[in-house]
């Protein structure tokens, strides 16, 4: 799909997904088989620039009783990028990714989320070892006061073992923003309704990543439902 002369060409988008399903309406247990190939070409006035991304996933969801779940999300795959140009921007990703969630809910009103998440990438397209690995040990916790409030918390501690040059395109995509070393993030929201059609939503997020100062951003919305 890509492969179109320059000229005629703005941008092109192809996505494609695949998926097989086992005991996909089951309330105890279902699977999820399948594979993703996401493909953009953009043409720029420094040149082209091609993002390709390729994946095979299983997942897994085992709800043990009405109290507690289970989730096994793995993934493995590449993901590319290529520059015309800008021959730092150029990488090819094989990555693997492992992800079990345990899911604890109390009524309606409180439901617990603790998630880790393993993830190992590796640049294939130069000659020396660049390698991303992530440890990622997250949890969310809600609780609901009937249909009127809710409060959200978030944290995720993720321990990141980088092997490349820092500040680069290349380190940015394969530490998805964080920065060798620990990093923390957390996020508390609070949303109410205020009336039959009307939301507000207050929000904190915090972060500290690697050597960098923490990072404290708060917003604040009201959304209208009609």
């Amino acid at each position: 799909q890509l492969d179109i002369a320059d000229t005629a060409l703005v941008s092109v988008t192809s996505n494609v997904r695949n998926s097989l399903f086992f005991n996909r309406i089951s309330p105890k247990f279902r699977a999820e088989v399948g594979m993703l190939s996401n493909q953009s070409r953009i043409i720029l006035t420094t040149g082209y620039e091609d993002r390709q991304r390729n994946e095979q996933f299983l997942k897994l969801l085992w709800n043990i009783n009405k109290q507690i779940s289970t989730k096994l999300n793995t993934s493995i795959g590449k993901n590319a990028n290529d520059s015309e140009v800008f021959n730092t921007r150029d990488y090819i990703l094989e990555f693997y990714e492992i992800e079990p969630e345990l899911v604890v809910q109390y009524k309606t009103s409180f439901r617990a989320n603790l998630k880790y998440k393993f993830s190992d990438s590796k640049n294939t397209i130069t000659d020396f070892e660049e390698t991303a690995v992530f440890h990622d040990i997250s949890t969310e916790l809600t609780y609901r006061q009937k249909a009127k409030s809710a409060i959200v918390v978030n944290f995720s501690f993720v321990q990141v073992k980088f092997s490349g040059l820092s500040n680069t395109p290349l380190e940015f995509a394969m530490l998805q923003g964080l920065k060798n070393g620990q990093n923390f993030r957390w996020n508390v929201t609070y949303r109410r309704t205020l009336m039959k059609n009307l939301e507000i939503n207050l929000t904190y997020e915090g972060r500290k990543t690697g050597e960098l100062k923490v990072v404290h951003t708060g917003r604040a919305g009201v959304r209208a439902v009609f």
